[in-house]
């Protein structure tokens, strides 16, 4: 019997609703650049989450067909019992099954037998028109079933999905179309931004030993002067006429793109040696431009298109398109002087005098979280009573070849604006925090860990988070995440909400950098934390300002008063673990009683973790 609990979940061992499945629209977006992969490490979250062997995504394809990714997918092609599930739960809206096994609607051959997944648990996942699209479902070895908790989080990782699928489906209802209009630049029909990339990278992996890609980023000056005096239409117009003619007296294979705005991307694959010196390729780069530069007649008016262009050649500055294609761009002259017809400037390496190392700073950071290049220093904190070794926290260190040791408050500003970046880098830190942690054993110290103010808001945070301590083996009562008091006063309520949800599940909080310019001690009392961090900037003026001790003591004592433990950052000198002592918080961090270890092994942890001689 059917049994519909307050998830509209249907539940059954043996009976399902009746009715003809509507056919799913066939669209195919796994066959889209990237999304399979997307896919795969969605339902690796989800099956992380709700603790099952198996989470897959099965969506309708061409012809009737059935298109499967996702988390615990083995090699062969969907089963009769499966494709009888997924059509199950496209007439229900949600099906659940305790045990295969016994479900008597559907015989169970040998291979699902053997294949052992006797739970099933499935939702229908449906496109922007409400059509269905396909079916977000678990399987298990074991029947088991769902708590109310459980289906919710699975319906709420559903909705996620839609809307991931529905921009696909908006954007392509067939592949033709998605190629048309996610490859393509839909006011001018050149190769968009991830065409030129593609290209870029295919030529430069099939380079010949005499040949070399140069890439032209090309910047319209006056556009916009353009756009005010004749419409728009005429600035796209003249966009066509300047591609036209980059195809038109370009020599060798030539590739024209629309990058953004007013800039176009010309790739050229040419015959020369591979070397450093590219003075060879001036004249015909010059030639390319100066074409494209041609005077027009606009209306009743002859425009000259003013362009300025940067170029880079690989593979001596880049060895694939999206680097090559940001070398280029780096390469513009910086003057947006519209009174000279062309402009021209050759990438020259990191050494390149027009760009300050500061301006590079974000292109070399994606590169180096990408490449899992930034690394992780530790340092120790200890309890002030017998300076014993209680945690460390994780701070992230990066040297970069070309701009040598780039300190924190250079890049973390950076990290705090790209949510991209901000996953990438959360992800290794934490993941590296966790290991450390756990080869130090179960009676080593805690792992402390910031996380930047943009993750709070991103809607699957707190299950990433969960996924990666997990991920990892370590307990997750062993976690202390830290947050900024900046980045929490924006949202209190939500962000309260997501730290309860993983406070529940054994994680840590601490807020950070406490009695800084934003600091409000109501905070304490709609904030889930456990821990109080004392910002250093207050620790460093207790021995010179009256004022700063009695603001720090009042700090210790609400947060004493709410159960919080405190913790002084900072402590530089014994003068100020006296005095943080005396306030009496509970734990200290800084040099005097640490300096963070770069290079991070058991052995030195287990120096560190003797307590400090007393004084």
């Amino acid at each position: 019997m059917a049994i519909r609990d307050r998830s509209g979940m249907t539940r059954s061992n043996s009976e399902h609703a009746t009715g003809t499945a509507p056919r799913p629209h066939p669209t195919d977006p796994l066959s889209a650049p990237g999304y399979t992969k997307r896919f795969d490490k969605f339902t690796d979250l989800v099956a992380g989450v709700t603790g099952v062997e198996v989470c897959r995504l099965a969506l309708a394809g061409p012809e009737g067909r059935w298109l499967r990714c996702g988390h615990g997918v083995e090699q062969g092609g969907i089963t009769p019992q499966e494709t009888e599930l997924f059509e199950r739960t496209i007439v229900a809206g949600a099906h659940e099954v305790l045990d295969r096994a016994m479900d008597s609607d559907v015989e169970v051959d040998e291979r699902a037998r053997e294949a052992a997944m006797r739970f099933y648990s499935g939702v229908r996942l449906c496109g922007h028109q409400g059509q269905p699209l396909g079916v977000l479902y678990l399987m298990d070895p074991l029947p088991r079933e769902l708590g109310d908790s459980e289906r919710q989080r699975l319906r709420d990782f559903a909705d996620l999905l839609e809307s991931e699928l529905s921009v696909t489906q908006q954007l392509s209802e067939t592949r033709s179309e998605l190629r048309r209009t996610h490859l393509l630049d839909a006011v001018t029909q050149l190769p968009g931004p991830l065409l030129v990339d593609d290209k870029a990278d295919a030529w430069i992996r099939d380079l010949g030993a005499s040949e070399r890609v140069v890439a032209v980023q090309v910047h319209l000056r006056n556009l916009g002067a353009i756009n005010g005096a004749y419409g728009p239409e005429v600035g796209d117009e003249l966009l066509r006429l300047v591609a036209r003619r980059a195809h038109a007296a370009a020599t060798g294979v030539v590739i024209v793109g629309r990058l953004s705005g007013a800039r176009l991307a010309v790739l050229l694959r040419l015959e020369g040696d591979n070397t450093e010196d590219n003075t060879e390729l001036t004249a015909p780069v010059e030639a390319l431009i100066a074409a494209m530069a041609e005077p027009t007649d606009i209306a009743a008016d002859t425009v000259s298109p003013q362009l300025a262009a940067g170029v880079a050649v690989a593979p001596t500055d880049a060895q694939d398109g999206a680097h090559l294609i940001e070398c280029a761009r780096r390469a513009l002259p910086d003057s947006d002087d519209a009174s000279a017809t062309s402009a021209i400037r050759f990438w020259r390496g990191e050494a390149d005098v027009g760009r300050a190392p500061q301006a590079r700073i974000p292109f070399r950071l994606h590169q180096a979280a990408e490449r899992r290049a930034l690394g992780v220093a530790f340092q120790p904190i200890r309890e002030l009573g017998d300076q014993r070794l209680i945690a460390m926290e994780a701070l992230v260190r990066w040297d970069d070849n070309a701009l040598g040791r780039v300190v924190p408050q250079s890049f973390i500003p950076h990290v705090e604006e790209d949510p991209r970046l901000s996953r990438a880098l959360t992800h290794n830190v934490l993941e590296v925090a966790c290991k450390q942690a756990l080869a130090l054993g179960s009676g080593g110290p805690d792992v402390s860990v910031n996380i930047p103010a943009i993750e709070l808001f991103q809607p699957v945070f707190a299950d990433f988070v969960l996924a990666v301590i997990d991920g990892t083996g370590l307990p997750r009562t062993r976690v202390i995440l830290e947050l900024t008091e900046h980045g929490v006063i924006n949202d209190l309520q939500g962000v309260a909400t997501t730290l309860n949800w993983l406070r529940e599940r054994g994680i840590r909080v601490a807020l950070d950098d406490f009695g800084t310019g934003y600091s409000s001690l109501n905070y304490l009392r709609h904030l889930p934390v456990d821990l109080l961090k004392i910002d250093r900037s207050l620790v460093a003026e207790l021995d010179i300002d009256p004022a700063a001790e009695e603001v720090a003591s009042g700090i210790v004592t609400i947060a004493h008063s709410l159960g919080l433990q405190v913790i002084a950052e900072g402590v530089e000198t014994p003068g100020e673990l006296d005095r943080v002592r005396a306030l009496g918080c509970d734990a200290a961090q800084g040099f005097f009683v640490g300096p963070p270890l770069d290079a991070v092994d058991t052995a030195a942890w287990s120096v560190q973790s003797q307590p400090r001689p007393s004084r």
